[in-house]
């Protein structure tokens, strides 16, 4: 007799795809706010210094970065909703590189899930870019809801070129190479959602210092 295989659990597929498939967790369960009117988020993101050493040295209390051995810098964001009602499908997350055209090869590496134990698994739409100012922006928008207390941790890479020598313009001496700061943003989008919360939605990375050589 053929030996039987049983079929597996839903919830194993589904965290098989959680660990494989680079996604953000969201619930299925029916939000809260449905037929109540418009949904009621408090959106924050935020972002870290580069995961790669700095060199050793700072200027006034900011580390400096020389793209040494390798160009390539890489950054851990997290994007979360303090409720009360979940964010809908399109909410946009963003990520804003300082000084643009000092960074090349803009890759997100990463999309991590949230802590959801019964949820659907998806990506991100394919991103669109912007620039505000001196940022450039890389905004994604999401595909399904995301509940209330839940957050999800994007990872991203980006090579910093080689950087010519700052002038008088970056900190009154002409030695001294551009301080940045990385942002993120989560909005509402489209999702007919309204931010209503205290938290500020924009994160900003810890000041720090380019210099790579040319």
């Amino acid at each position: 007799m053929p030996a039987i295989h049983p079929s597996p659990h839903r919830r194993s597929v589904l965290r098989a795809a959680a660990w494989t498939i680079p996604a953000v967790t969201v619930a299925s369960a029916a939000p809260a706010y449905a037929g109540s009117g418009a949904a009621e988020v408090d959106l924050w993101s935020s972002i870290s210094l580069p995961r790669e050493p700095d060199n050793g040295m700072t200027f006034d209390g900011d580390p400096i970065y020389a793209g040494i051995p390798s160009p390539v810098h890489t950054f851990d964001t997290v994007f979360g909703n303090d409720g009360p009602d979940a964010l809908p499908a399109g909410g946009v997350f963003t990520i804003g590189l300082a000084l643009g055209a000092f960074w090349d090869a803009f890759t997100v590496t990463s999309i991590g899930v949230s802590h959801t134990e019964e949820a659907t698994t998806f990506e991100p739409l394919l991103r669109t870019t912007s620039t505000d100012a001196d940022l450039e922006l890389h905004n994604f928008t999401l595909t399904q809801e995301l509940r209330a207390g839940e957050s999800f941790p994007v990872t991203f890479t980006a090579t910093l070129l080689p950087t010519p020598q700052a002038d008088e313009t970056w900190r009154g001496t002409p030695d001294v190479y551009p301080t940045i700061r990385h942002e993120t943003r989560f909005s509402v989008g489209t999702s007919g959602a309204t931010d209503t919360g205290g938290r500020i939605n924009i994160g900003l990375s810890p000041a720090f210092i380019i210099n790579q050589p040319t």
